[in-house]
């Protein structure tokens, strides 16, 4: 559901309603965000610790 095509196309109630959802939509996608992140984080923060031991074995 786009904000832009709903915003000022029908009453009061209906426009109340549709932030309703879009602001539910925009809950599910930051908890969406905020776990994909922290997957990664996890993922980048390990690559990142092997990169450099591999960096420290090849200067030794």
């Amino acid at each position: 559901l786009s904000l832009g095509r709903v915003l000022g196309s029908s009453d009061r109630k209906d426009q109340e309603k549709n932030f309703s959802l879009i602001l539910k939509q925009i809950s599910f996608l930051q908890n969406d965000a905020r776990l994909e992140k922290e997957k990664n984080e996890k993922m980048f923060k390990g690559l990142g610790i092997l990169i450099g031991l591999a960096i420290v074995i090849i200067l030794l």
